[in-house]
């Protein structure tokens, strides 16, 4: 059972613990199962309220300031295709996927194909990638699941007003 752990500071300013609750996976798409373990709004203050995201994180509206942390857990032989109609933006291939954050990706257990728009790599546990808007779309092409871990910080497209 994994557990979402959340800290605070009491009147005299001393850490302790606020809230310890377990998570439950959403795995109301077809390709993975999602924990949202935390969301940051812009320019939110520390430690902040309590309020725990909710079952999916909206990568797709993605707010610069905001961050976003979740963890994925791909079955085993997940194709992108499955994505379609999931994770799908417009223009794009099926499955892929860009945001307007930089993504920070560890590979906690399994192997994963990342998918780019002219090549492809295996990333393996321990591995972190940092995608900075790109095009992409993740394969589970083995034979055990694979578990990512996502950190978002929303931003700004170059060039963006």
């Amino acid at each position: 059972m994994a557990e979402r752990i959340i800290t605070t500071d009491d009147a005299d300013g001393r850490s302790r613990l606020e809230s310890r609750n377990e998570l439950t996976a959403d795995n109301s798409i077809p390709i993975a199962a999602v924990w949202n373990l935390w969301r940051v709004a812009p320019n939110e203050s520390i430690p902040g309220p309590v309020t725990p995201p909710g079952p999916l994180p909206d990568i797709g509206h993605i707010a610069p300031g905001e961050v976003l942390v979740f963890k994925f857990t791909f079955p085993a032989h997940t194709e992108v295709t499955e994505a379609r109609g999931v994770i799908d933006f417009t223009d794009q291939r099926p499955g892929f996927h860009s945001t307007d954050s930089i993504d920070v990706q560890t590979l906690l257990e399994g192997e994963l194909v990342l998918l780019l728009d002219e090549e492809e790599t295996t990333i393996r546990t321990g591995d972190t990638v940092v995608l900075r808007g790109q095009s992409h779309a993740w394969e589970n092409r083995s034979d055990s699941p694979a578990t990512l871990l996502v950190t978002l910080v929303g931003s700004r497209r170059e060039g963006a007003v």
